[in-house]
């Protein structure tokens, strides 16, 4: 009677801890319970996994639209100021410095996702719909046959067999079926 079921497959078990910050490798997962215990857990944690992947990758998407509006300050529309040549650089200067100060909290915002990104959840829906193969008659039979030469190899002065390289021995091999043998 098992008393425990240990999981090599550690993938989701490993997104979700490296998202809440241990990144530390894990080898196995222990369910202590009953196999159906541990395929309630397994099912959550791949669930979990794939959720929180997609939070992730929508958060990143965000961050980097946000961080591209970010370069330009005010309206796409709206016509320069008309003011004097020093109002002009100091209304210039200060919308470099939103600029600059907002795509700095954008990549600080990214580097600190990708901190605990996880990677993209495994496709554990395979599926293969083998069709049945038709029933045959008959027999089939099978022989290997093998032959060696003893011709003399140019160059080596020996003869092939006898301490020549493996590469230069000439074997066949043939399948002999049923279909052949028949007159």
């Amino acid at each position: 009677m098992a008393t425990a079921v240990v999981d090599l497959d550690t993938a989701p078990w490993q997104a979700l801890a490296t998202a809440s910050g241990d990144s530390g490798p894990m080898g196995a997962y222990r369910c202590a319970g009953r196999y159906s215990d541990y395929l309630v857990e397994k099912a959550y944690a791949r669930s979990s996994h794939r959720s929180l992947h997609q939070r992730q990758q929508e958060q990143r998407r965000k961050l980097a639209r946000h961080r591209r509006d970010s370069e330009i300050v005010g309206h796409k529309g709206a016509a320069p100021r008309t003011e004097a040549r020093i109002a002009r650089k100091f209304y210039a200067d200060r919308a470099q410095r939103v600029s600059t100060r907002r795509q700095t909290q954008d990549d600080r915002r990214l580097e600190a996702l990708a901190s605990t990104e996880v990677r993209r959840p495994r496709s554990y829906d395979l599926q293969l719909r083998l069709t049945e193969p038709a029933p045959r008659t008959g027999m089939a039979v099978s022989a290997l046959v093998s032959r060696r030469t003893r011709a003399p190899c140019t160059g080596h002065g020996r003869r092939h067999g006898r301490g020549a390289p493996a590469g230069h021995r000439r074997h066949w091999e043939r399948q002999v079926h049923a279909s052949d043998l028949d007159g």
